[in-house]
């Protein structure tokens, strides 16, 4: 959300707002409370610390001791919450990095207050959160990486700065998890190796069982596509190093296939780039057109009626070459054989189940080609969709959910 121009600030004025931030306010605050703590210790809702302080000094026991030190630092972290926000009100925005830091004073705050029976931390950004929520509970602590974190798609930031900030946490933040689950049995190996473990629970992430939709003329019908072409559905986020540009690239050079990119924009601004860049070259609204997202309930039926899935990732970054997204899963349970990108977990999903054809993601010509040659050999679309069917019922949730409890029940009781 813009709020005025701070908030499109360039980096470097960031960092010099940081600097100034922490050289000026910070230790005026800091010293200003500790005058407060030292000579008028202020009482605070359910928590107070002069009655604290009393009892430890009456009845010298551990459990006041621990409770002191837990009030302090509950204290510290709703006042870490407040410099990031003071910051936030001074400077515009806080850069990327701090306010994902920032969020992990917020997870501590709440959940020393909610006093869970288990923390589940969702992908590196969190885990710092986790651990410490671990630490002073004395509670399991479940990690689930949606992806690799270290190797991500981060777009245009700094790889080396990101993995300088992530690496020493997650490093030493994984090794006092209980349980750690990922996505794709690639980032299971690497999690492993990474980190000296034996134990990472593969769960997917695919939806529950559902019986496939009926064939449709949804986009067809929608879109206005032609009657002799064929239908390959992209359906996702439509962002960078997906593979859409690619697509559009391919397009002039799709003689039998029309391209359908469905799904939400993270950034309207590259859409409309996308869309410009297919007009120039004479294919927006004949071979590539666009349609915004539907609800989920709505996605397999969207999906059913296409006559192929097109996953092009492009392999940006090692959690990409990794990955086995959701889309994949939707056209499996659909009936929908895909074309994608040859891919290490795409590669093993195709050997183990047969569901579709690889190709190579960053030439157009092959994608082009490919996906041709596939549409028109219908016996060929035809096992592979019986094939994606069969496939449904062990890709499903029904299945992976049995992972998940498995792993829940390893946890060790209090």
């Amino acid at each position: 959300r813009k709020m005025d121009w701070r908030a499109e600030s360039p980096r470097f004025f960031q960092y010099i707002g940081i600097i100034l931030f922490f050289l000026f306010i910070v230790p005026v605050w800091g010293f200003t409370r500790l005058l407060i703590f030292i000579f008028k210790i202020k009482n605070y809702k359910n928590n107070d610390l002069k009655p604290m302080l009393v009892r430890l000094a009456s009845q010298k026991s551990v459990g006041e001791l621990k409770r002191l030190v837990g009030a302090i630092f509950l204290r510290g972290i709703k006042w870490m919450i407040r410099i990031t926000r003071m910051y936030s009100l001074v400077l515009g925005t806080l850069p990327y990095s701090f306010r994902l830091h920032s969020i992990n004073f917020d997870l501590c705050e709440r959940a020393l207050l909610l006093r869970p029976d288990i923390i589940q931390s969702h992908d590196c950004n969190t885990i710092l959160g986790g651990a410490m929520i671990k630490k002073k509970l004395s509670i399991p602590l479940v990690y689930d990486s949606h992806e690799l974190y270290l190797e991500r798609n981060i777009g245009t930031r700094s790889r080396w700065w990101d993995k300088k900030q992530w690496s020493s946490i997650e490093k030493k933040c994984v090794k006092k998890c209980d349980v750690v689950m990922t996505v794709s049995q690639g980032i299971v190996d690497h999690l492993n190796n990474q980190y000296d473990r034996d134990d990472v629970v593969l769960v997917r992430n695919v939806q529950p069982y559902h019986a496939p939709p009926e064939r449709n003329d949804l986009l067809r019908t929608e879109l206005g596509i032609p009657d002799d072409k064929k239908i390959g559905l992209y359906v996702g986020a439509i962002t960078f190093n997906r593979g859409v540009e690619e697509l559009i690239k391919a397009a002039d050079k799709l003689k039998n296939t029309a391209i359908v990119i469905m799904g939400p924009a993270i950034n309207p601004h590259y859409v409309d780039e996308l869309r410009a860049q297919a007009e120039k070259l004479g294919v927006l609204g004949t071979t590539i057109f666009f349609r915004g997202p539907v609800e989920p309930s709505q996605v397999l039926e969207y999906v059913a009626s296409a006559d192929i899935g097109v996953v092009p990732t492009q392999a940006c970054c090692l959690s990409y070459e990794f990955e086995s997204s959701n889309k994949i899963f939707h056209c499996v349970m659909a009936g929908v054989p895909l074309a994608m990108s040859n891919h290490i977990e795409k590669r093993i999903l195709q050997e183990t189940y047969g569901i579709g054809v690889l190709f190579d993601e960053t030439d157009p010509t092959n994608i082009a080609k490919v996906i041709d040659d596939f549409v028109l050999d219908e016996a060929k679309t035809e096992n592979c969709a019986n094939n994606c069917l069969e496939a449904a019922k062990e890709l499903c949730w029904e299945k992976e959910e049995q992972r998940l409890l498995g792993a829940f029940k390893r946890l060790p009781t209090s």
